[in-house]
């Protein structure tokens, strides 16, 4: 775990912590409940936070897969489904931070943490996914070597 995250770690849980306390602080009656109630929007938030406080993108024999922070949710699309991949430009001004759209009800859908370079992916069933990356030059050109038939260069 890294420092940043872990330090955000610590934070969320003493948001949390404290919250309890002040719950508990108020166990008069009703209002601990309510005061606890309040912090189920805290929690979603802050897994939301934790699940996009790192990502990790792996390219290998399988396919692709993306990694959403210290949690168990994954993205993965196998390398059999990859039709093309090109490299974009992502503004998240006009994307949005986050998990953006959804390759089922939209078919496209894009994993974006900051602005910059993206690698997107067109795969078999009609949708897209872009990825943004620090080398998206590099990762494009490994997903090509990836998908390519044996013996045929990638263009």
């Amino acid at each position: 775990m890294s420092a940043g995250l872990a330090v955000f770690v610590a934070l969320v849980l003493v948001a949390v912590a404290g919250g309890v306390f002040v719950a508990f602080a108020l166990a008069e009656e009703d209002k601990a409940l309510i005061a606890l109630s309040g912090l189920a929007p805290l929690a979603v938030v802050g897994l939301a936070m934790l699940a996009f406080s790192s990502i990790t993108l792996i390219v290998d024999h399988t396919g692709v897969e993306v990694r959403y922070g210290p949690t168990p949710f994954r993205t993965r699309v196998r390398a059999a489904d990859i039709r093309s991949v090109s490299v974009v430009d992502v503004n998240p001004w006009r994307w949005g931070w986050g998990y953006r759209m959804s390759r089922r009800l939209f078919k496209r859908a894009a994993i974006v943490v900051r602005g910059g370079p993206g690698v997107r992916l067109e795969i078999a069933d009609g949708t897209s996914l872009t990825i943004v990356t620090v080398d998206a030059d590099h990762v494009a050109r490994e997903i090509e070597q990836l998908v390519s038939p044996a013996g045929e260069s990638p263009t």
